[in-house]
């Protein structure tokens, strides 16, 4: 609109191109100051569309990423029961889409980093860090032993 205004003739032409442009411009302005109100409302309209669209991806990548953790966490359980069992482990035949390799690597990775979160709660002092338990590192007392069957 503005640059069409730019051809349009402007009453009183001053004979200087940089007034005569903004009175051009101010002229556009006043003949479709309501095109330049339904642009600036779609204008927010798109934004407010991106902004909820952005939004619900971000919820979407959330939850897909807890249902990840939760189903990996499930995963690796199922893996160390198997390997406690000394039974080949089949990550297919429980339903999961992880491999043994990746279900493996996940393991490895969250192990890796409990203990460096453990050694990093010791300041990476190594006399700390291993003459302390594996319960105590976990907080939590062992596992009450079961009665024995009579």
């Amino acid at each position: 609109m503005l640059a069409l205004g730019e051809f349009e003739p402007i009453p009183g032409d001053t004979g200087v191109e940089p007034v005569n442009i903004v009175l051009g411009n101010a002229q556009t302005f006043r003949e479709h100051s309501y095109s330049f109100v339904n642009l600036s409302i779609y204008e927010q309209r798109l934004h407010r569309t991106q902004k909820e669209a952005l939004r619900q991806l971000e919820e979407l990548q959330t939850k897909r990423e807890a249902k990840r953790q939760a189903t990996m966490d499930q995963a690796i359980r199922l893996k160390n029961f198997d390997e406690m069992c000394c039974q080949t482990h089949n990550p297919v035949a429980d339903g999961f889409v992880y491999s043994s390799s990746e279900i493996g690597q996940e393991h490895t990775r969250r192990t890796r980093f409990f203990n460096a979160e453990f050694a990093r709660k010791c300041d990476f002092d190594s006399r700390t860090y291993f003459s302390t338990s594996l319960s105590d590192r976990h907080n939590r007392p062992q596992s009450p032993q079961l009665p024995k069957a009579a």
